[in-house]
């Protein structure tokens, strides 16, 4: 958590916990401008950044990543959305894809199978 107090007398605080970010505040102003900020810097758009003329690497990487959406529930609102821009890559979208295929070495999840109910 990151609590700021403002020369008013406001307090603001921020709590990150994993992937969710929670933000409460004394003023409404401040949390409208604190969630523009993150819009504008962590939103993957669709037509920004420089396009990728061959997507055959991406369009595999997705697929796989899709069929690992079976095991890895957590997995497929991300993949979805990364899913959306296989008509139009850009850097930024094969960036992401990237970055969830780093967030899984660091996070493998559940060896299923060396769990005896199952």
């Amino acid at each position: 958590m990151s609590p700021t107090h403002h020369s008013n007398g406001l307090l603001t605080v921020i709590a990150i916990y994993g992937d969710d970010i929670i933000i409460t505040c004394d003023d409404a102003a401040t949390i409208t401008q604190l969630k523009l900020f993150l819009d504008a810097e962590f939103k993957i758009l669709a037509h920004s950044g420089e396009l990728i003329t061959d997507p055959t690497a991406y369009r595999r990487l997705i697929g796989k990543l899709n069929y690992l959406t079976h095991t890895r529930p957590d997995l497929s609102y991300v993949v979805k959305h990364l899913y959306q821009f296989m008509q139009e890559l850009r850097l930024l979208h094969f960036i992401a894809a990237l970055h969830l295929v780093r967030y899984l070495r660091i996070n493998p999840g559940q060896d299923w199978g060396s769990c005896v109910d199952t």
